[in-house]
């Protein structure tokens, strides 16, 4: 260090004048020697302890220790520097602590967010997620962050009967890009969107619809009470039948418009299904065997019983017209606060599987798309967790409870 050198050639100096003063036993030679090994000491305290403390700083702050301090020396610069030290570290401390309580909030507002977050490394890959991302990705939502530019979003329906919105953005990183993607359920929104849509259609068809066959139902019995005409009155009275159907159609309709929120008790899944395997028989018909499975656990869940009778009728229906009722079976299974019910009809097309509760949607020819889109009402209504699936040769309505 340089102050070392500086106090080395003021010892070299001093001592060849305290040996010349010796040798000559000059007095003003050993006045000066005197003076100059006092200039030494006070060199030593101004500097070389100042020094001191600052290679002791330096130290401390290649350590990052932020919570040691430098001691006072008794030295007026020596001590200066110490204080400045010492409230610069300080402020470094508080600095640090800030920036690590910072972090820790946002680590947890990214753990308690309920949107996906996904980030990925400088490669592009992705290699850390929040919970909701971990709930939210699955094959489809990988697919549309593979396909999104910077600043993209897409929307996607899963298998699951959800719909996220997927965006990508980035930020800097050490001066690197690093790319990160949001995913955000809007299933709510559509589904409302979707029910506003359906109950504006079906009261404006049922108004119109209804005013019109009144009308027209009463003018066809008046002329199948008075007519004379066999042949007339036969086809007035069809087509009053006709009528009636007409608005038996749409009732179907207003009857899911018009479904009432569940009212939740606590009841056994399994002793429930049990109960109700006598009417699910009747509702599949010849031809289609019912068999009921059942784990040892526990299936008590919170649910409205006569909604859920509801359910579990629309999906063995559903089962029955699929198989076609030739060597048909369904099996009923509680597996805990799952419940399920398999047929081995022939299953759903490819990509049905998204679209068969949307409302309206059916595969069938003559389908009005009414059994799993009142399905879907009544297991959201009970926040369970459903889809439907065909795999092995088995399809599957799978409705888990909370």
């Amino acid at each position: 260090m340089m102050y070392r050198w500086i106090l080395a050639a003021d010892g070299v100096l001093a001592v060849s004048l305290v040996a010349a003063s010796l040798a000559g036993h000059s007095a003003l030679a050993l006045a000066l020697a005197a003076v100059l090994v006092a200039g030494l000491f006070l060199a030593y305290l101004t500097v070389a302890r100042t020094m001191r403390s600052v290679e002791n700083g330096v130290y401390l702050l290649r350590a990052q220790d932020y919570g040691s301090r430098l001691r006072r020396v008794g030295n007026t610069d020596a001590d200066k520097v110490v204080d400045f030290f010492n409230s610069l570290m300080d402020r470094m401390k508080r600095e640090r602590l800030k920036a690590a309580e910072q972090e820790h909030l946002l680590k947890l507002l990214v753990e308690a967010s309920p949107q996906g977050i996904a980030i990925c490394d400088y490669d592009g890959n992705i290699a850390e997620w929040n919970p909701a991302w971990e709930r939210m990705a699955d094959i489809k939502v990988l697919e549309a962050c593979g396909r999104l530019k910077k600043g993209g979003s897409e929307t996607v329906r899963t298998g699951e009967t959800e719909v996220y919105s997927i965006s990508r953005h980035a930020f800097m990183d050490n001066g690197f890009e690093r790319v990160f993607f949001l995913a955000e359920s809007v299933t709510e929104e559509v589904r409302k969107a979707e029910r506003a849509m359906m109950t504006k259609v079906v009261r404006t068809m049922a108004h119109e619809v209804n005013n019109t066959l009144g009308s027209v139902s009463t003018v066809l019995e008046s002329v199948a009470d008075t007519t004379v005409d066999p042949d007339m009155r036969a086809a007035a009275e069809s087509c009053v039948r006709g009528c009636r159907n007409l608005v038996d159609f749409l009732k179907g309709y207003s009857d899911i418009v018009k479904l009432p929120a569940p009212e939740l008790v606590s009841v056994d899944l399994k002793a429930e299904m049990e109960a109700m395997l006598p009417l699910l028989r009747g509702v599949a018909g010849e031809g289609v065997e019912i068999r009921m499975t059942a784990t040892e656990k526990d299936a008590t869940v919170q649910a409205d019983m006569v909604l859920m009778e509801r359910v579990m009728v629309n999906a063995v229906k559903n089962a029955a017209e699929s198989i076609g009722g030739v060597d048909g079976m369904i099996v009923v299974d509680v597996d805990g606060k799952v419940l399920s019910v398999s047929d081995n009809g022939p299953g759903l097309r490819p990509g049905e599987e998204e679209l068969v509760f949307r409302p309206f949607y059916s595969s069938k020819r003559y389908g009005r798309g009414l059994g799993l889109m009142l399905v879907a009402d009544v297991l959201r209504g009970h926040g369970a967790r459903f889809s439907l699936r065909t795999a092995d040769g088995w399809t599957r309505l799978r409705m888990e409870f909370a």
